[in-house]
């Protein structure tokens, strides 16, 4: 298992169906006048929407908590959360070459059949019965 793989206890599945509890949740949210929030973001892309998200929440009264890991690439603190950190057994190197092999994994040219079995074994080392 990867340094990765040994964060927390949450269950993955909760990051694959991340979307819909969006949907589901975005109606109440509007709902709510001025109430607190506590935000569990993912490092990277996920951040980088639910942060407009975090500052129009908070631009509406909220008081927004962001539980982050202590080493993070993409989320910094910021004036409209306040920051709230855990240890993770991985350091930003660590972190940083896995986001830029992965990305050189997705955007480099590939013959199709490669591209797809490097795909499954992406998705099948993600466990959603498992933990992170």
């Amino acid at each position: 298992k990867t340094p990765l793989s040994l964060v927390g206890s949450l269950p993955r599945c909760w990051v694959c169906h991340l979307p819909a509890w969006l949907l589901l949740f975005l109606p109440i949210w509007s709902l709510s006048v001025g109430e607190k929030l506590l935000v569990i973001p993912l490092d990277g892309s996920h951040w980088f929407s639910m942060h407009s998200v975090v500052q129009q929440l908070w631009q509406r009264g909220h008081e927004i908590v962001a539980v982050v890991p202590e080493v993070s690439v993409w989320i910094q603190p910021s004036e409209h959360y306040t920051m709230e950190t855990y240890s993770v057994p991985y350091t930003k190197e660590y972190l940083e070459t896995e986001f830029k092999r992965l990305g050189h994994q997705i955007f480099t040219p590939q013959p199709f059949l490669e591209k797809m079995r490097w795909l499954k074994n992406v998705l099948d080392s993600v466990d959603c019965q498992g933990n992170l």
